[in-house]
């Protein structure tokens, strides 16, 4: 935490102010990208390219195109290979949402058990930092009910 300046043209709402500009900031970063997760939309192909596949950032499937020549294949071969399109545009569909993500918080970690690392690492920070402020603005209080 910085030292303050305690002449008298210190203002202890500065501090507050900044406090909430910086809150505001980081909603408005996290509106937008919420915002752009929610207009992912992975695609993903089959039986070169006559079946497309769209799927949101949910990886649920939003549409499905069938070229009418994949009619010609066998009931097996045209099941895999709309799996195989439905899989393609769900990895997409991740991989887009990873990097909205990777460019709103960070870089990712790879496994679960390093996910959970990582969010008990940031809530710590966290509520370290919110400690802070808490104790800050509990100043801040101090100094103005004192004038």
């Amino acid at each position: 935490m910085r030292t303050h300046p305690t002449g008298p043209e210190y203002n202890p709402l500065d501090d507050l102010m900044r406090i909430i500009e910086q809150a505001e900031q980081d909603h408005r970063r996290l509106q937008v990208a919420q915002r752009e997760i929610e207009t992912i939309s992975g695609v993903g192909a089959g039986a070169a390219g006559k079946i497309q596949v769209r799927a949101d950032a949910d990886g649920r499937i939003t549409q499905i195109k069938l070229d009418p020549r994949v009619m010609k294949l066998s009931s097996r071969d045209l099941a895999e290979e709309v799996m195989l399109a439905m899989q393609r545009a769900q990895e997409d569909s991740a991989m887009r949402r990873e990097r909205v993500l990777r460019d709103t918080a960070g870089e990712l970690p790879d496994t679960p058990a390093q996910s959970l690392e990582q969010f008990d690492r940031t809530m710590h920070t966290f509520n370290r930092a919110m400690d802070e402020h808490e104790s800050r603005l509990d100043q801040i209080f101090r100094e103005m009910d004192g004038r």
